[in-house]
């Protein structure tokens, strides 16, 4: 007789050493015992995901029994919760409840091996504790334990609960269901994964939350390898979880759009036949019912998977069947790059992991994956866990663990690795050499897209291989058969295949075929292909194509990149001085020429203190030491542009300890484009950028009235610009510069008049202040209040429209990188508070934002509440981002880095006499605000940039506003 079948006596006297004993020999002997078993019923170490996140490690309830498969929320019936023998009970019951409450379980069982409670869990009042006992006591309590716990006794319990489907096979769509629920197709562990709308800041929603947040969908966006399937597939079995309880009647449907390519038949009919295939009695005139009585949960996964021509006939039929179909929540799944604009969906982007979600990732690994422990990942390096922030990395860097027992260093072996898994090394050579050609034939095939499998079969064909090895690369799961395509198993595979296949050919080759694949933002292609660039000539041509087409994605590339930092005791001083030079000219040259055409020459010229056409660089590198000194010169044509030396009267010199700020030998391109970054801040913190009228009248001002108070300069209110510009001509090629002792404004005299002829040409005859004789404002009287608001509101909208120029003339090429020019034009909202919080009468401005339709309508509404409007709560923030969503799609505005922004200053002080933070003297305050926000935006425009070779995934800040 086993110690299942007579557990009732045998367990008086038993003893348990911990924890785990307690669950082997007590626990799954008495499910056992009362009608369950592991392959339907028990569960064991079950994930419990909180919506509203946790710290620390992720929860799991020790055991879930289920009436039946699939393991739900819907069919849950006991959290059972062991405890060490030494440990009370006692406090065991809140944390026992919590995951109840989660998992929807009716009972709860609290056991230490010595006693046993069990709870009938209530949601609205205190829990019941329905039986307490002692082991010893068990057969004694035999009888009333089955009448408890008993399999058909809790399901007779369960089936009078709202929230409980058991039987699901019953249901008209209980076939479907119950095979959705169990689907997995290869999808990845799933995790809580926190989201954000694009560029949204700190407010984040759980996966947990977007069936619920998003009640009409969203467009889900993420790069390759960070989820997007794998979170289709949560949401599906999320949203079958809503429909078995009760809580919502939509049923979800996944299709992975590049079926949709070759399908004939509209989009409900394609749903239909997906649905039918499980129950055949579902007509599609009762699926249309379907969809219009209980509406659907749309996954609409790979849409940047179809090729670039077929998009619109896809976004069109989306667009279509929700309108015919009105109770659909969409979700939509693809790069940010190719995210459809008609649909008018929210966009919600899937974040890198955070430190408690690979916590999480790794454990979920542990029990699902049979690793020896989690200890191994809270040592592993800062830096290693730093890269790991990509989900498919991490899960690649698991796989590569288990496998060799110690985690990598690089990133090639953690794709070998997976490419090792699809072809095993135990394949004959000749076979597996073979396979690899075929994976990379189709790697190339499908850059714009799946293949068809008349174009699959074709290709290897074409290319002179037997049809057996398309077969083998399918049944190896290397390649994925969905519907009617035929690609790789995931982007990033066929990215690595990609990169390998170029830098293996002759430098003549490799631009003609850079040029052929898609190098921007989202794709993992431009970080592969500079990690396996092994020589510094073949890195030299990946990365003037990188930089040439994405700014983003090259300085990306600078993360991963190989190390060719040679041996320092054996290389050679002034070859690796001219090398490493060569580099940081490389950083500077093709990225200004690229991105910044007009603002080139004026970074050239501080770096040089000259203008030049062609820069120089001049310097030497201590390899042993690894101090780095260099300066920029001009260099004339046919001169060298490199020279090794000490450069003679250099206007500025540069030196680093590349070992100190965790740079190699072979960081040279990372410092030209940091040399970039900083000048570009350089040229918005002196003002010298370029924009139109309403920026030229703006700093024209300022820089008038900075000469007026500073230099004694005859200028009066009401002189004509003919009349300024002849009293400035005679000062012409002097500039005005900071003084050494006091703060002011840096500018030449020859700028400011060609800026005022600038205006002469535009028609302005004179400058007057708009905002007129300023007084301190009585706000205790309307004039004072509507004053006030007049200024304001003219304050925002000349503010937009000097951005916009600004913008539009001197980053034309990168203009849609930056967040406040993809929502202008906007409204401002604001409330001025009057308040005593520093002891004295002040005010404080309030403000949010809306956009809309013209800049005509830019600027602000003011008003002046008795008590300010409640902003910051969650519930606020939420109906805030809710407006912003709704009117951006009301007037068809696409935003992939939307940032959500309110906070709080001062009243501007329009006259400005005085510098404010950040402010030069006696600029107005429009220019002031027009270069605080390109300030905000360049710094997110580089936030990619490294700060180093240790800390490659070091962020810079986006700015001071609230985000949310």
């Amino acid at each position: 007789m086993s110690i299942d079948d007579d557990i009732w006596s045998q367990a008086p006297g038993l003893s348990f050493e911990n924890e785990a004993a307690v669950e082997t020999r007590l626990i799954v002997p008495l499910l056992r015992a009362l009608g369950y078993n592991e392959t339907d019923h028990i569960v064991p170490k079950y994930p419990v995901m909180f919506q509203e996140g946790r710290k620390g490690r992720r929860p799991e309830a020790d055991f879930v029994v289920f009436a039946e498969r699939p393991h739900s929320r819907a069919t849950s019936l006991v959290t059972v919760e062991a405890k060490h023998p030494n440990e009370e009970l006692s406090g065991g019951k809140e944390q026992g409840e919590s995951y109840a409450a989660n998992i929807r379980t009716p009972l709860l069982m609290i056991t230490n091996g010595r006693c046993i409670q069990i709870w009938q869990y209530q949601p609205t009042y205190e829990s019941e504790l329905v039986l307490d006992c002692s082991v010893i006591e068990l057969p004694a309590q035999r009888g009333k334990i089955e009448a408890i716990l008993a399999r058909e006794a809790i399901l007779a319990y369960a089936r009078t609960m709202r929230h409980k489907s058991l039987g699901l096979l019953a249901r008209d769509l209980g076939a479907y269901e119950r095979a959705e629920f169990e689907r997995g197709d290869g999808a990845g562990i799933a995790i809580s994964r926190r989201l954000k709308n694009m560029g949204s800041g700190s407010c984040e929603v759980a996966s947990t939350n977007l069936l619920t947040n998003y009640p009409d969908g969203a467009a889900l966006l993420a790069a390759s390898g960070y989820g997007k399937t794998t979170l289709a597939c949560e949401l599906r079995r999320q949203a079958l979880e809503k429909r078995w309880s009760g809580e919502s009647s939509r049923l979800p449907v996944e299709v992975f759009l590049p079926d949709l390519v070759s399908h004939r038949e509209s989009l409900e009919i394609f749903l239909c036949t997906r649905v039918a295939a499980h129950c055949p009695q579902v007509s599609l005139s009762a699926f249309r019912d379907c969809l219009r009585e209980d509406g659907i949960v749309l996954l609409a996964d790979g849409f940047d998977r179809v090729p670039v021509e077929h998009q619109p006939v896809i976004e069109s039929a989306l667009v279509t069947f929700r309108r015919d179909f009105p109770n659909t929540q969409l979700f939509l799944f693809t790069r940010a790059i190719s995210c459809p604009k008609r649909l008018a969906l929210p966009s919600v982007e899937l974040l890198e992991l955070n430190g408690d979600e690979q916590h999480d990732l790794v454990e979920r690994c542990v029990l699902t994956e049979g690793y020896t422990g989690a200890s191994f990942w809270y040592c592993a390096p800062s830096i290693l866990r730093k890269l790991c922030r990509h989900p498919l990395i991490l899960q690649l860097t698991l796989v590569l663990y288990k496998e060799q027992g110690q985690l990598p260093r690089q990133i090639e072996p953690l794709f070998q690795a997976w490419l090792d898994r699809l072809l095993p090394k135990s394949l004959p050579l000749a076979r597996r050499t073979e396979l690899k050609r075929l994976l990379t034939s189709f790697a190339n095939a499908t850059v714009n897209g799946p293949l068809s499998e008349d174009a699959a079969v074709e290709l290897v064909r074409s290319e002179g291989f037997s049809d057996d090895l398309l077969q083998s690369l399918l049944d190896a799961d290397a390649l994925t058969q969905r519907g009617t395509t035929v690609e790789l198993q995931h982007e990033a595979l066929a990215d690595y295949l990609r990169a390998l296949d170029v830098v293996k050919h002759t430098l003549a080759d490799v631009t003609l075929r850079l040029k052929k694949l898609p190098l921007l933002e989202g794709s993992q292609l431009p970080a592969l292909l500079m990690a396996f660039a092994k020589s510094a000539e073949m890195q030299r041509l990946v990365w003037r194509e990188v930089i040439s087409a994405d700014i983003t994605a090259a300085m990306g590339a600078l993360r991963y990149r190989a190390d060719l930092s040679p041996d320092s005791n054996a290389a050679d001083p002034a070859g690796l001085s001219r090398d490493c030079l060569s580099e940081i000219l490389q950083g500077i040259e093709l990225p200004l020429q690229v991105h910044f055409p007009r603002l080139a020459s004026r970074i050239q010229f501080d770096l040089v203190g000259s203008d030049t056409q062609r820069l120089g660089i001049i310097g030497t590198i201590e390899p042993k030491s690894g101090h780095l000194s260099y300066s920029f010169v001009a260099c004339g044509q046919g001169e060298d542009q490199v020279k090794v030396g000490q450069a003679v009267n250099a206007n500025s010199s540069y030196g680093m300890h590349l070992t100190a700020m965790g740079l190699r030998l072979d960081s040279g391109r990372l410092i030209g484009m940091s040399h970039i970054r900083d000048g570009l801040l350089k040229l918005v913190k002196e003002r010298r950028l370029d924009g139109g009228i309403v920026w030229a009248e703006e700093r024209t001002l300022g820089r008038l009235r900075h000469l007026v108070h500073n230099y004694d300069f005859p200028y009066v209110s009401g002189m004509s610009l003919e009349q300024a510009r002849d009293l400035l001509i005679p000062s012409t090629g002097s500039r005005v510069m900071l003084g050494a002792l006091r703060a002011g404004q840096t500018f030449e005299i020859d700028d400011l008049v060609a800026e005022i002829e600038f205006l002469i040409t535009e028609g302005r005859t004179h400058l007057d202040p708009w905002w007129g004789t300023v007084d301190a404002f009585d706000l205790d009287n309307p004039e004072g209040r509507t004053r006030l608001g007049e200024l304001l509101d003219m304050y925002y909208r000349r503010t937009q429209l000097a951005y916009r120029e600004v913008v539009e003339t001197s980053f034309p090429l990168l203009a849609s990188r930056f967040p406040l020019y993809q929502v202008m034009p906007v409204r401002y909202e604001i409330e001025i508070e009057s308040h005593h919080r520093r002891g004295y009468p002040s005010e404080t401005l309030h403000w949010r934002w809306m956009p809309v339709a013209t800049f005509d309508q830019a600027g602000a509404t003011v008003v002046f509440p008795s008590e300010v409007s409640d902003m910051r709560s969650e519930a606020a923030l939420g109906a805030y981002r809710q407006r912003i969503d709704e009117e951006l799609a009301r007037l068809g505005r696409c935003v992939p880095n939307l940032h959500y922004t309110l906070g709080q200053k001062a009243i501007p002080n329009f006259d400005n006499g005085f510098s404010i933070f950040g402010a030069q003297v006696d600029e107005t305050v429009v220019v002031h605000a027009t270069s605080a926000h390109i300030e905000e935006d360049l710094k997110f425009l580089f936030r990619e940039l490294p700060t180093s070779d240790q800390e490659a995934l070091g962020l810079a800040g986006i700015g001071s506003d609230v985000l949310f």
